[in-house]
């Protein structure tokens, strides 16, 4: 065999090789893109599986909930897209209870991130408490069950937040009752958020706005300007301020 032959042979097998190699690559792909999707599968099949029998599975929920003081009434679940929904007429936990809540979780967010991810989360009544500790204000009962939720990540994460419920802060012997009403709307191309707090012995509730079309009164606001409004007042009991 001449030099040009060996040279030409050893072309070829490198040409073989290097086809090989990218062969033994697109199955490995192939591969794992199959054992992902099948995974992904497998999950939103049991995920639909369970919310379709949300109701029927209820007492179970509620007994694995029972070491986290937690409980849920009228349960049930559908599917949005790929996202599950939960709807909840009441759900009680250590430091109060929220009413009529619908829950859609990003699913593959939360998954990405391992943590739950609200595309979408609203609550139209409940009642939370709040309690003074040596340590400064913490949840009624979070002694007895800690609840490990960085909130204002939860919120800053989640693309759609509509919350109402009642905050009862108390201290020593004295109670008082706050109204809450939240909005936080994440998404790129609305991005805005709205807190009224109506307090007690207030004549005008404290609202706060942020937003690119913020508007809380009749005065014009810029549609591109990204604003942060406040209007009205909140009332502190002196009882709050101090320790009796």
């Amino acid at each position: 065999m001449n030099n040009s032959e060996h040279d030409s042979a050893s072309v070829n097998q490198a040409s073989v090789d290097g086809q090989s190699a990218v062969r033994s690559f697109v199955y490995v792909v192939a591969a794992l893109l199959t054992g992902i999707l099948c995974s992904l599968a497998i999950v939103q099949l049991s995920g639909r599986l369970a919310l379709a029998y949300a109701d029927a599975l209820t007492p179970h929920f509620n007994t694995a909930l029972a070491p986290y003081r937690t409980h849920v009434t009228e349960l049930a679940g559908d599917w949005r897209g790929f996202n599950p929904v939960l709807r909840v007429q009441r759900l009680s936990f250590a430091a109060g209870n929220l009413q009529d809540l619908y829950i859609e979780l990003d699913f593959f967010q939360s998954l990405a991130k391992w943590k739950p991810i609200f595309r979408r989360f609203y609550s139209a009544n409940g009642e939370v408490a709040v309690v003074y500790t040596p340590q400064g204000w913490a949840l009624k009962n979070s002694s007895e069950q800690p609840i490990d939720v960085d909130f204002l990540e939860l919120l800053n994460s989640s693309e759609f937040v509509d919350a109402t419920l009642r905050l009862v802060a108390e201290r020593a012997d004295g109670a008082f009752g706050y109204d809450i009403e939240l909005i936080v709307d994440n998404r790129p191309a609305n991005k805005q958020g709205r807190l009224v707090i109506d307090s007690p012995g207030s004549s005008k509730p404290l609202v706060l706005a942020y937003g690119e079309t913020t508007k809380i009164s009749d005065e014009p606001v810029s549609d591109y300007a990204l604003r942060l409004s406040a209007e009205g007042v909140v009332e502190v009991p002196a009882a709050l301020n101090r320790g009796t």
